[in-house]
């Protein structure tokens, strides 16, 4: 998984950030229309005790309303943005109950489903950016790339190592296909860091 939530919202977060990064730097965000599968809704809203207004960090992180929502605002998700000081923050709390729309889309489904999402984003000013609905990276259909692992390594990581250090642990990881030494790896991970 990409980021810090189940499988079933990551499809969901990739196309909120990818039409995110379509708008203007400080476009304000008024609607995230969300479509999905039965699936995802069913799991991320429809067995949830009212997702529009979660109340813990585990409520968050298993609501879609709640996770779009946080992903539009921030333009990222990291286990951060599920702190019960966010959750519970007045005006995102009013941004998601306000400005966060979801539906089932029945097209978007099927026998190999991938949790798929499209969301939808509409500023005060009227421009809208759409994130398509594609499997997540991570998702078999799209795998993890050298640098998106690294990135999820740094993110994961950056308050237990150095950045230094997290770059030579990406590069060891990423050659192991090509020259898998675990011994090295092992190594490094115990803090013999000569790597």
């Amino acid at each position: 998984k990409r980021w810090p939530v189940g499988s079933r919202a990551q499809s969901a977060i990739q196309s909120v950030l990818d039409a995110r990064r379509q708008l203007p730097e400080g476009a304000r965000i008024t609607e995230v229309n969300v479509r999905t599968e039965q699936e995802v809704y069913t799991h991320l809203v429809g067995i949830r005790n009212d997702p529009w207004h979660p109340k813990s960090r585990e409520s968050a992180d298993h609501s879609l309303p709640y996770i779009v929502g946080a992903a539009a605002l921030e333009g990222r998700i990291t286990v951060d943005s599920f702190n019960l000081d966010r959750v519970l923050d007045p005006q995102r709390a009013r941004f998601i109950a306000e400005c966060v729309k979801i539906s089932v889309d029945p097209a978007l489904g099927g026998a190999d489903a991938a949790n798929l999402a499209e969301v939808e984003l509409v500023t005060a000013d009227g421009q809208r950016a759409k994130g398509i609905a594609s499997p997540a990276k991570g998702h078999h259909k799209h795998p993890f790339s050298v640098d998106d692992l690294s990135e999820k390594l740094h993110e994961s990581a950056a308050a237990v190592l150095p950045a230094a250090q997290l770059d030579r642990l990406a590069e060891h990881v990423a050659g192991l296909e090509e020259s898998p030494n675990i011994r090295e790896l092992a190594r490094f991970l115990a803090g013999d860091n000569g790597l």
